[in-house]
């Protein structure tokens, strides 16, 4: 343990020697005594990890990101921790690349710096061409309107899915001090003692980036993950493999219910439509999405086939919810076999707004797109069938 603090104490000091050049950000878990430590150190992109020699000037960008990554992260002191009585460590982490953007997260568990025990969530977005780092308010073209749209989701999607019962849940103001990127969009960790779940992990919150897109302009360093598309042949092509293009790549259409509850964390007891079960999981990215099983399956739950996954909140290859609208599904995907319209009532007990499905046949699956009473996509479900027509 005390080679590990060594090494820790010199990548905080001494850095690789390289020419101006983008950066790569390694993370490597390290498992010593019981504890688990997680390393991350920038290099120039496609190096090699070695040292420099103490004569050797490093590269500016490349100090800059690992001075940055030692003084958030204090990855000497968890390893200098774990040397103490006691001390009970456990990390995680995770890294990112969006073209010239690097984003890191760390998840600590156990004895924090302080000699407390609790959970927290740790994270920096770094620029790979300067190693400076990007904060929250340099991705958007008015920080404070886009700040206060995201509160506003906050306000309106997620403060009222959450159970009376958690004893942590300040979600206002927005933290902006934590956040990280990736594919899918932008998530924003708090501090444990204003979220956290009932499995006593700090909360998050992730908003997928065409809730974003309006505000992040092109000069953005995240312009093109927000408002990249995919397209029809990519939907057709997940669809065959029963999956929906997007944060829930661990399920599909027909895996077992047990090996999704084995990947996610569920949030709640299932909810239950005319004839399905449903399931919402407590990860961030994946607000919005769930995945059904039959509701009078004769199979064991964990043993059931999931029939369908749903979403509504996703840009699935542009079909975006909220936005597309029932005219170009039709243009996108052709004529539905089949369209059902629902009132109010028959369709909260489908977990749907009032509105008409259309089902469409795409690579052997039935995709339904629910749009609402203006005739704008509301929900998106990737099915084994058309369901029956229980009224």
């Amino acid at each position: 343990m005390k080679r590990l603090t060594a090494i820790l104490m010199a990548l905080s000091l001494a850095f690789p020697a390289w020419a101006a050049a983008e950066l790569d950000v390694n993370m490597e878990q390290k498992e010593e005594n019981g504890q688990t430590l997680t390393v991350f150190s920038a290099a120039e992109a496609g190096a090699a990890e070695t040292t420099a020699a103490p004569e050797e000037t490093p590269d500016p960008a490349i100090a800059t990101a690992n001075g940055l990554i030692e003084a958030r992260f204090e990855q000497t002191k968890a390893a200098q921790l774990t040397q103490r009585a006691g001390a009970e460590i456990i990390q995680s982490g995770e890294t990112h690349t969006l073209g010239n953007v690097a984003s890191l997260v760390l998840r600590w568990n156990g004895t924090q710096p302080d000699g407390t025990a609790g959970s927290a969530v740790r994270a920096l977005v770094l620029d790979r061409t300067t190693g400076e780092e990007i904060r929250l308010e340099q991705l958007f073209d008015d920080a404070d309107t886009a700040i206060g749209a995201m509160e506003r989701i906050i306000e309106d999607d997620v403060l009222p899915e959450l159970s009376d019962y958690m004893e942590y849940s300040e979600l206002l103001p927005m933290p902006r001090d934590a956040y990280a990127v990736d594919e899918y969009g932008l998530t924003v960790f708090y501090p444990d003692d204003s979220y956290r779940y009932f499995d006593e992990q700090s909360g998050a919150v992730q908003f997928a980036w065409h809730e974003l897109a309006a505000y992040i302009g092109e000069s953005s360093p995240v312009y093109e993950a927000a408002h990249a598309q995919g397209d029809m042949n990519a939907l057709a092509d997940a669809a065959e493999d029963g999956r929906l293009p997007g944060p829930m790549t661990r399920a599909a259409v027909g895996q077992k219910l047990g090996e999704v509850l084995s990947a996610y964390t569920l949030l709640t007891d299932p909810d239950y439509t005319k004839d399905s079960r449903v399931y919402l999981f407590e990860e961030a990215s994946l607000r919005g999405w769930a995945v059904e099983i039959p509701k009078y399956a004769e199979t064991d739950e964990a043993e059931t086939p999931i029939s369908a996954i749903r979403t509504t909140r996703a840009d699935v290859c542009g079909l975006t919810v909220g936005k597309t609208t029932k005219a170009e599904l039709t243009t996108l995907l052709g004529e539905p076999l089949e369209t059902r319209v629902y009132d109010a009532d028959e369709a909260a007990d489908r977990m749907l707004e009032a509105g008409e499905s259309l089902f469409f046949a795409l690579s052997g699956r039935i995709l339904q797109a629910h749009v609402d009473e203006n005739n704008v996509l509301q929900c998106l479900i990737l099915r084994d069938a058309i369901p029956e027509a229980l009224y």
